[in-house]
């Protein structure tokens, strides 16, 4: 069983993670870390419109993206993929994520969300709070299944499923 550390914080009542990321727009060493709050109500992975534009992408010519239920309402997104995005020990190439421009009270100290589409992928996360880490293991295999959903809440949501 691979298990694997990271080290985190907490910022009032959040924890937040770093996650290093590979520029759209750089060479193989030319890297970016994103402080990301974890949120496991978020489906998606997000990232600030500001984080994405650090990160070399032009917002202009991103793809939009679906319509996203927030804590403020609906939010129209748009999508990229980054090129390389390593957090607890896994690296992740072509990472999709969504962006829009998040609230002050999250981007005051986080650049976006780390949602369930990261966090399926590990079978056990455990949290020590006097150390500030957080372990993972038993990575598992996880299909996320984008499915229509007839709800007035969001035009989409995803069905998460891990394997033993």
């Amino acid at each position: 069983m691979d298990i694997m550390k990271c080290d985190f914080y907490i910022d009032g009542s959040s924890i937040v993670v770093e996650a290093l990321v590979k520029r759209v727009d750089a060479n193989a060493d030319d890297t970016e870390t994103l402080s990301l709050l974890l949120d496991t109500g978020a489906s998606k992975t997000v990232i600030d419109s500001t984080a994405a534009e650090r990160l070399g992408f032009d917002l202009e010519t991103l793809q939009t993206g679906d319509r996203l239920m927030t804590a403020n309402g609906r939010i129209n997104s748009k999508i990229l993929e980054i090129p390389k995005f390593s957090l607890f020990g896994k690296d992740v190439v072509d990472f999709e994520v969504s962006v829009f421009d998040l609230p002050l009270q999250i981007t005051y100290f986080a650049d976006g969300l780390l949602g369930m589409d990261f966090l399926l992928q590990f079978k056990k996360i455990t949290f020590d709070f006097d150390k500030k880490t957080i372990e993972t293991s038993q990575r598992a295999a996880v299909s996320i299944k984008q499915t229509p959903s007839g709800s007035d809440f969001s035009d989409r949501f995803y069905t998460f499923a891990t394997s033993e």
